[in-house]
């Protein structure tokens, strides 16, 4: 969990081992943590790239809907 904004968690730096994937882990953990950012904040966020096509089905299950976001980076 990360601050971004007093009314919204974010939720970050999630992955899952290889060899524990396809058993719902990842899809139970991020469950309960956006409920509790939810219950504290308000509303929880993240963010995903776009071709993390399992990442996204997990997010979606949960009920996150996607939004457009503009990123850059300086190098």
């Amino acid at each position: 969990m990360a601050d971004v904004a007093p009314s919204v968690g974010f939720l970050a730096e999630v992955a899952t081992a290889a060899r524990f994937r396809g058993r719902g882990l990842a899809e139970r953990l991020c469950r309960w943590v956006s409920g509790e950012l939810v219950a504290a904040r308000g509303r929880a966020a993240l963010m995903v790239d776009d071709g993390n096509l399992a990442a996204i089905r997990v997010y979606e299950r949960i009920g996150y809907r996607r939004r457009a976001v503009m990123a850059s980076r300086a190098v």
